[in-house]
């Protein structure tokens, strides 16, 4: 469960406690573009993937935002249990918060567009 802890705590980006439908966005959309996933990665499927993983609510009664226990508890069930698959699994997930962490911080410090990393991570160069 460490490890599942560890990247809950690099996906909260902005380091609130929680992560929010717009960090799990922009995760989406970076696992896309480094090819774990296939597909665009939509805002409707976020708000109904950041749902599902909100089982609890959260301790300031706001949607969109999932806690450390729910996170936890919603990846323990769904990652795979053989030692291999799993340690791959988590090394997606650590590439696609590393990718955004980069992202972010270019935009921090090149641009002054507040979305760039939008245009950055989609899949669809048009």
């Amino acid at each position: 469960l460490e490890a599942i802890r560890t990247i809950f705590r690099r996906f909260d980006i902005d380091r609130s406690g929680f992560v929010d439908s717009t960090e799990f966005l922009l995760l989406g959309q970076a696992r896309r573009g480094l090819g774990h996933r296939s597909g665009e990665w939509t805002k409707a499927q976020n708000a109904r993937f950041v749902q599902k993983l909100d089982r609890t609510g959260n301790s300031e009664g706001e949607s969109g935002k999932v806690g450390e226990q729910d996170f936890v508890a919603y990846f323990d069930e769904v990652l795979p249990r053989q030692c291999t698959e799993f340690d791959a699994a988590v090394a997606e997930l650590m590439e696609a918060v590393m990718a955004v962490e980069s992202i972010e911080l270019s935009t921090v410090t090149t641009t002054t567009d507040p979305r760039p990393h939008q245009r950055a991570l989609s899949s669809n160069p048009n």
